[in-house]
Formats: C-alpha cells, structure tokens, sequence
C-alpha cells in the first residue's frame, strides 16, 4: 500500500469513526437519557472544548516533537476512548465520554495534515476523503440497531487506520522548537480565516447540536437520518477532491456566502412537511463546507511554515465554535419552542463572518496587518 493510499485511508477511516459516533449523540441523550434541550448543547459543547485544547496543544507538539509520534498515539487513544461511550448511562457519564473522544480525537488530526502537505500531496484531494468516511460514517451509525454495536464499530475503525499508519514512511520535516504556546504571530497572520471561521462555525455548530432531533421530529427514523447526512458527505467528496487550483481567498469567501444561504434553506423545510426535502441543504452545505475547509487549509498552508500549528488552529478554531455554538442553539431552541428559529439566525452570523473576512482580508492587502 502506498504512501497515497495509506494517507487516505486514514482520512476516511478516522472521519467515518468520528462521525458514526457522533451522529446520534443528540437523540441518545434525548430520547433514551431524558436530556433537556440545553443538556444536550452543553454536552456537544463540551465535546468542543476538549477537542479545541487537544488540537491546540497538539498541533504545536508536533511541530516541536514530529509529526508520527502523534499521529500515532492519536489514533490509538482515539481507538479506545469511542467504544468507552457505550458505558454511559445518563447524561453526566456521556459528558465525561464525549470529553474523553474529544481530546483523543484531536491529537492526530493537526499532525495528519502537516504529514499531507509535507508529503506534497494536494490538500484539497486528500481531505475529500475525509468527506467519503463520513458517509461512511452514516452508513454505519444508520444500519446498526444498537448504540454500542455504532460505538463499537468507530472504534474498529480507528484502531485500522492506526495498523494503516504504522507502515507510513518517514517524511523529511523540520522540528521547529521554538513554537510558543501562543504563537502570536501566527494567529495575526491567519486572523482573515480563523475569525471568520469562528464566527460562521458557531452558528452552524448551533444548527448541528439539535438538526438530528429535528428531522426525527418531522418523522424520520434513524437510518433516514443517515441517508440524509450521506448526501452532505458524498457532494463533499467530489467537490473537494477537485479544489486544489482554486485560489483559496475565493473558496473561502464563496464557501461563506453559500452558508448563508443554506442556512436559511435549513429553516424552510419545515413548512414542507416532508423531511426528504432536507437532501436539498445537505448538498448545498456539502458545496459550502467544501469550499470553506479546503480554502481555509490551503490559505495557512502556503503562508506558514508551521504547518501543524496553523492547520491544527483551524481544528481548534472549529471545536472553539463548537463549545458556544451548541450552547446558543440550545438556549434559543428551547425559548423560541422550535429549531428554525436558529437556522435563520445563523445565516444572520454568517453574514457578519463575510463581512469580517471580506475587510480583514483587504486590510491586509493594503498593508494594515501581518503578510
């Protein structure tokens, strides 16, 4: 197996257990754990603040360690901390399981991609495999009928993309020892992205928290809500695998723009009543995320050296939107009484995130900020 394939192997293997047990978090705790609206944002919060200090701290490890060892122990930990949630019992035992996957699963992702694009493989490409295991992850959540047989299975497939990473060749990287642990620098380089990023994210965080509840409410059972998903992941994976000539200012600010818009086809499917009508803004998220993910990867990884730091960032970034964007989704599902109600403020933020980027990126052009 070569290098090629062995790194996006792991892609897809890594998102497909991440997400199958993810998915149906929001319904478990809901349904079979009585969780209130809000208990559900603050546990799917949580999981964002551990999976911001993994990647953060991480990142940074590895640009100062190398890039294997973490690779390595990320896939191993992550292998085990997934399959440990089917212990839970009641919401405060989820919330330490979800912690736990949240720091294991965010220790190998940041090192990943610097391995990738030190290997001179095309960012674009690769991640879009990331996107077909997570239409594999859907399957899988969707097919089984147990919690844990979902847990059981991730796990399975972590442990498979660690055997798949022991046979990775060395890379020739630079260890840098001189990252510090706010890498000021960097942040300000990178403010255009991962501000906008921010913001964008945790409205759509807070659309995610509680999206899985909606469709089942309007009727669809669980391996419905994995079909659904799949078409997210499956758009995803041909409109990334063919983004890496794309100048990455105008994927992201295209990716921006679409959110907006998808988020408010979100809040229209409601009225009507045939949840199979949420297949038309799971394509178009998949053409927005696409654009945004692989623009955003693509803009650090050309303008920084510290690879790892800067894409790991952008993983914390995403897990930092996760920590107030479910909260927020919680709170304003559970006063307004419905899930719409934040779909529509959503794309109210993501236009505030356009605008930010849109000025922070031409004052940088202009000379006002860090080149």
């Amino acid at each position: 197996m070569g290098q090629y394939v062995r790194i996006q192997s792991i892609q897809m293997l890594t998102n497909a257990g991440g997400f199958a047990s993810s998915l149906f978090i929001p319904i478990l705790l809901k349904q079979q754990m009585g969780a209130s609206d809000f208990t559900v944002g603050l546990i799917v919060s949580l999981f964002g603040a551990a999976g911001f200090l993994s990647q953060y701290m991480f990142g940074r490890a590895a640009d100062n360690i190398g890039k294997r060892l973490f690779l390595l122990a990320g896939l191993v930990l992550s292998g085990v901390a997934v399959p440990l949630q089917a212990l839970a019992s009641d919401p405060m035992q989820m919330a330490v399981a979800r912690f736990m996957v949240g720091i294991a699963c965010g220790i190998y992702p940041p090192a990943l991609l610097a391995y990738t694009y030190i290997s001179k493989q095309q960012m674009g490409k690769s991640v879009s495999f990331g996107s077909l295991g997570w239409g594999l992850g859907t399957f899988v959540a969707g097919v089984f009928a147990a919690y844990w047989q979902v847990f059981l299975a991730s796990g399975v497939m972590f442990f498979f993309a660690f055997l798949i990473a022991l046979g990775l060749p060395p890379i020739k990287e630079e260890k840098l020892h001189n990252v510090p642990m706010f890498p000021r620098a960097i942040i300000k380089r990178n403010l255009p992205i991962y501000s906008a990023l921010l913001i964008r994210h945790a409205g759509a965080s807070a659309i995610w928290a509680t999206l899985p509840i909606y469709i089942s409410q309007m009727g669809a059972n669980n391996l419905q809500i994995g079909i659904i998903y799949s078409f997210n992941a499956l758009v995803q994976f041909g409109v990334m695998y063919n983004l890496d000539k794309m100048d990455s200012s105008k994927a992201f600010m295209s990716g921006l723009v679409l959110s907006a818009v998808t988020f408010v086809a979100y809040g229209l499917v409601e009225r009507t009543g045939n949840f199979w009508y949420f297949i038309v803004p799971q394509v178009m998220i998949a053409f927005s995320w696409s654009f945004m993910y692989v623009g955003a990867l693509k803009f650090v990884a050309e303008r920084n050296a510290e690879v790892a730091t800067s894409t790991g960032h952008i993983g914390a970034v995403i897990a930092l939107s996760g920590i107030f964007g479910p909260l927020i989704g919680g709170i304003v599902s559970g006063l307004a009484g419905n899930y719409t109600t934040m779909m529509f403020l959503s794309a109210g933020i993501t236009v505030v995130a356009i605008g930010i980027f849109f000025f922070q990126r031409d004052g940088r052009r202009n000379g006002k900020g860090t080149n």
